[in-house]
């Protein structure tokens, strides 16, 4: 299941649709919820005919948690993946990950690197974040001591993670507007290892002042309270081994 909660990019969603449609060699269902845009969002998304999309739009701003949750609840695979409006995925994603996690049991999700582009979809080769997502792979230990020391590093829309894992470990904090996904993770790796592809997996839009983690004074102060509301649970029911290693 391919997930997608859309909000005000009219300009950007249907290319975002047409890469997941585009996936060769997978069979998929894609849902798509509308967070309320104000924009032309969900006329868009309308004008796009495909059996496996189901699109539900919601006029009513809600809060990017919540419809992904949903969408979440209604999905019917085995693995779900994520897709924001405006980025795009590469051919393969989807096929490539699912042999990953298929010949990996024991993996509960996995990611890959990301190439960045503007918004006319042009490769960016300086960001301001440098190279945060591109990490090495870590024991269930050492990824929960780097989330400790340094904070989030996982390029969420990369991801391919089973569902099982929601349905045991609960889905996204509403409470959190910039770190629900660093929340997953922290509680997804107390249970189960992970993957990092050293493969390019989506191609990442920036917009600055508009991304969700874009460095804005509001989102500083709100990643820093975030940081906060995470810590008070952090080492909540993890395992003696993992929290000595």
């Amino acid at each position: 299941s391919v997930i997608m909660a859309t909000y005000n990019h009219a300009n950007f969603v249907k290319q975002a649709i047409e890469s997941v449609l585009y996936q060769k060699n997978v069979d998929f269902e894609f849902l798509i919820a509308d967070d309320g845009s104000q924009d032309t969002t969900r006329d868009v998304v309308s004008t796009v005919i495909d059996s496996r999309i189901k699109f539900f739009p919601n006029t009513e701003n809600r809060g990017a948690c919540i419809v992904t949750n949903e969408l979440i609840e209604r999905s019917s695979g085995e693995f779900i993946a994520f897709i924001n409006s405006y980025y795009y995925y590469t051919s393969d994603k989807l096929s490539y990950q699912v042999e990953i996690m298929r010949n990996n049991p024991e993996l509960g999700a996995c990611f890959g690197r990301a190439n960045f582009v503007d918004k006319e979809g042009k490769s960016i080769a300086t960001l301001p974040f440098g190279n945060v997502f591109n990490q090495e792979n870590r024991t269930q230990g050492e990824w929960l001591r780097h989330f400790f020391d340094l904070g989030n590093c996982i390029c969420h829309p990369t991801m391919l993670i089973r569902k099982s894992c929601y349905e045991e470990l609960g889905m996204y904090d509403n409470r959190l507007r910039q770190l629900p996904d660093f929340d997953m993770w922290i509680r997804l790796l107390k249970h189960y290892n992970i993957f990092i592809s050293d493969k390019e997996l989506i191609n990442f839009r920036i917009m600055p002042g508009e991304n969700a983690s874009s460095q804005t004074p509001s989102n500083a102060v709100r990643t820093m309270n975030e940081h906060m509301i995470i810590a008070e649970n952090f080492f909540d029911n993890i395992s003696k081994d993992i929290l000595i290693e």
